[in-house]
């Protein structure tokens, strides 16, 4: 199974330059690890119980799966390279 980057995020988030500036970097990440790694995205505002379920205190929040186990999360902005040390501790 590949390792799944989940995209936590809301709408009300973050000034316009801000918010395309993230979803650029997921795309390039996306783009980056095409065939190796699976990127979602969730809407916490839609799904609450799933934000409680993983503890999702701060918007953006990256999660990291593999094997159905969250195994790294980042929350804040980041830049790309931090997104994706953590991505290649799991992507073999």
């Amino acid at each position: 199974m590949q390792p799944m980057l989940d995209i936590e995020s809301a709408h009300q988030f973050g000034k316009p330059a801000l918010v395309a500036h993230r979803v650029r970097v997921v795309a390039e990440v996306a783009h980056d690890y095409a065939g190796k790694l699976k990127v979602t995205k969730l809407n916490v505002d839609e799904a609450m119980n799933s934000a409680g379920r993983y503890n999702i205190r701060g918007i953006p929040t990256l999660l990291v799966f593999k094997n159905g186990q969250v195994v790294e999360q980042i929350v804040g902005a980041v830049p790309k390279d931090q997104i994706t040390k953590a991505i290649d501790r799991h992507v073999g």
